[in-house]
């Protein structure tokens, strides 16, 4: 009998441990991405750095992003991840304003109503080259945008984040969503005419804040 509760308890720990996932993209192909400009062509590509598949970002006074329409459940995968890495984030801009409002890389998570289109809305996790890592506010150009810095300044190689994408629309939006219809990615630098690089992989959607790639 004591060995039969020993099996099913090492059973349930063991599946406890499953880590559910979803739309995993490690960049080593395009596939379902498609491209939005705002203004001019911000250049993606495909690359191969320090061992690894990602995506580069080249910004030169332009404003477009990648989008990849999916559905996602947050209530069984709320925690995005992903890596990302720039040798220069911008310096200086006033972020906050419509003419500071470029970020050297940004991911988007978007929920998407096609019915009432103003009720869409738009979560933005960015690599703040001013504001402290923390800091939040709403986007200067529309209120249906929450701005979200996640990383400043300059760092050394890859930095990987993980935001649990469910209890920061509830905090910045005040709204519980189950689930979100599109995931984006964009480097800009169209309002403050600067340039830069930057790299992106690994984005996923987990059951938990850890993860393995």
């Amino acid at each position: 009998m004591l060995a039969a509760l020993l099996l099913l308890f090492a059973a349930a720990v063991q599946a406890s441990q499953v880590i559910e996932r979803q739309v995993i993209e490690d960049f080593t192909t395009s596939e379902g991405w498609e491209e939005q400009s705002f203004e001019g062509q911000t250049r993606y590509s495909l690359q191969h750095l320090q061992g690894r598949s990602a995506l580069l970002a080249e910004c030169a006074q332009s404003a477009s992003g990648l989008y990849w329409k999916r559905d996602i459940d947050l209530v069984a995968t709320p925690w995005l991840h992903w890596s990302w890495k720039t040798d220069a984030p911008y310096a200086g801009l006033e972020e906050r304003s419509r003419r500071g409002d470029d970020f050297i890389a940004r991911i988007y998570v978007v929920r998407e109503s096609l019915l009432t289109p103003w009720r869409s809305m738009a979560l933005n996790y960015v690599w703040s080259g001013s504001e402290p890592a923390g800091a939040d506010w709403k986007n200067p150009f529309t209120s249906r945008a929450h701005m979200l810095v996640v990383r400043s300044g300059s760092a050394e190689g890859w930095q990987q984040e993980a935001r649990n994408v469910r209890e920061d629309f509830q905090r910045l939006f005040g709204v519980d969503l189950k689930r979100v219809s599109v995931v984006a990615l964009m480097s800009d630098c169209d309002n403050s005419g600067r340039a830069g690089m930057a790299w992106y992989d690994d984005l996923v959607f987990t059951s938990t804040r850890s993860v393995m790639y």
